[in-house]
């Protein structure tokens, strides 16, 4: 009976101590597992990493083509809107300076026929008004306001004679003429020119004795000047020497 225990206590320390390397085997082998675990961890991690930063990296990269092509639409966008405005701009020149132009000829041409109808009514008014004087035809009708009365110098049986006639003074002399008649004398070089003149115009005349000039050649200055009528009215006469 005692063999028997000694064996069967041999035989529970031999399974003991079997089932305590059998307990370490296994505890190593889980202690691998771990080891491997972690290992494949790591690297999955490492690999993760990896991926997130090569996607980060992408990510960045396409963010940056994305906001330059975005910064390049943009300023496309501007510089075709800046030409647009530009253009408008040029048009909107071009626009008034033509209106300007067109409103500038417009204006001269209406002030052109402005002045042209202004012209044309003026000459009307003054042709409508304006006197002329003619010359007195020498055989012509004599007319009342000639001042004529009859020749206080005319002797009987003188056929030559006027018999109406009219004084005409030069300075200290005088003689009686023919109304109608124009009146030439040279009297110690000088020249005695008397003549009558007729309005036949539509208004009124008014002749200034100053504004009575004589042309010729050989003749020098008018030394004296009378208007016997410095207001003719339209058909009546007047003498001027």
């Amino acid at each position: 009976m005692s063999l028997v225990l000694l064996l069967f206590g041999d035989a529970l320390a031999g399974w003991t101590e079997a089932l305590a390397v059998a307990t370490f085997v296994l505890a190593l082998a889980t202690l691998a597992g771990l080891v491997v675990a972690w290992i494949l961890a790591s690297r999955d991690r490492a690999a993760a990493k990896a991926l997130l930063s090569e996607q980060k990296k992408n990510d960045d990269e396409r963010s940056s083509e994305e906001i330059a092509a975005a910064r390049e639409d943009a300023g496309r966008q501007i510089a075709e809107m800046r030409a647009q405005l530009e253009g408008a701009d040029a048009r909107s020149s071009k626009e008034i300076v033509a209106a300007r132009e067109l409103a500038e000829h417009q204006i001269a041409t209406a002030k052109a026929e402005s002045d042209r109808q202004i012209a044309e009514m003026r000459a009307q008014l003054d042709a409508a008004s304006r006197p002329l004087l003619i010359e007195v035809q020498p055989s012509g009708p004599m007319y009342p306001d000639m001042g004529a009365r009859p020749n206080p110098d005319i002797k009987p049986g003188n056929s030559r004679q006027v018999d109406e006639t009219i004084r005409v003074q030069f300075g200290a002399a005088a003689v009686e003429i023919d109304p109608r008649a124009l009146y030439v004398e040279l009297a110690g070089g000088f020249v005695r020119l008397n003549l009558p003149v007729r309005n036949v115009g539509n208004g009124l005349a008014l002749i200034h004795a100053r504004g009575v000039e004589v042309q010729g050649e050989g003749l020098g200055d008018v030394e004296f000047r009378v208007v016997q009528r410095e207001r003719v009215p339209v058909g009546e006469t007047a003498r001027v020497g």
